[in-house]
């Protein structure tokens, strides 16, 4: 995001989502998924996701 930030200035919106799709085991999301609109009229996405933690198996 600071990459974003620094090369398209301002975010103006930003849209997302957060899930738990992947291990149940875990207490919070392991997926989200967001999009930035910025003052020059640029989108940027961004996506995240966790696929493993503290006693999951890879």
């Amino acid at each position: 995001m600071d990459l974003l930030v620094a090369a398209l200035g301002t975010p103006m919106e930003v849209f997302a989502y957060t899930a738990c799709l992947v291990h149940e085991r875990l207490e919070v999301e392991d997926v989200s998924a967001a999009v930035v609109k910025f003052a020059i009229s640029a989108l940027g996405v961004l996506r995240t996701h966790s696929r493993g933690g503290p006693g999951l198996a890879v």
